[in-house]
């Protein structure tokens, strides 16, 4: 019986900072994530179902969707190859909208040092998330807001506030500039 060894350089988890050589290929991942159809067949809560409470009923329609959501943007689910960003750990993957993703990275790309607007532009380069209807992705924001809100006051860890204080960056950046 014949043995194969698959060789694959993996370098440490992607950097979202501005100017890291890992952003095209980030980029590059959540455009291919985008694209991904929810499989019918696997049952789990779509994300609008999760998120129930945390934004008002009448804007319901903004969050959900049928693509295949991972909802859990963080580098250390990631791993770069020479052959681009292999996501990992899609415990937490759901139904949802197909900008999602790229909506989840955007408090990422600022707590590794990018503006709001320059979170938002990166954003843009995805197709899914440029199509995005504005106020559907305002409404992603608050809620996003207030969901980690919440899970810090009841699960309290170090890395929350950060990134909490990103997302409330980026919410404040869509309010005031009425994106």
């Amino acid at each position: 019986m014949a043995t194969h060894r698959l060789r694959v350089r993996v370098r440490p988890a992607p950097g979202p900072r501005p100017g890291s050589p890992d952003l095209g290929p980030l980029i590059n991942a959540l455009t291919t994530m985008a694209a991904a159809p929810w499989p019918e067949q696997v049952r789990k809560k779509p994300l609008h179902i999760r998120w129930a409470g945390f934004f008002p009923t009448d804007r319901r329609p903004d969050l959900e969707g049928r693509a295949l959501v991972h909802s859990d943007v963080s580098p250390l689910n990631m791993l770069a190859t020479d052959d681009g960003i292999r996501v990992l750990d899609w415990a937490l993957a759901c139904p949802g909208p197909a900008w999602a993703d790229t909506a989840f990275a955007i408090p990422r790309f600022v707590h590794a040092g990018h503006t709001p607007e320059q979170a938002e532009a990166l954003a843009r380069t995805v197709p899914a998330y440029r199509a995005a209807a504005p106020s559907a992705v305002s409404t992603f924001a608050q809620t996003l807001c207030a969901v980690w809100e919440s899970r810090e006051e009841s699960d309290p860890a170090p890395h929350r506030a950060p990134l909490i204080s990103a997302a409330r960056a980026w919410a404040a950046h869509r309010e005031y500039a009425k994106v």
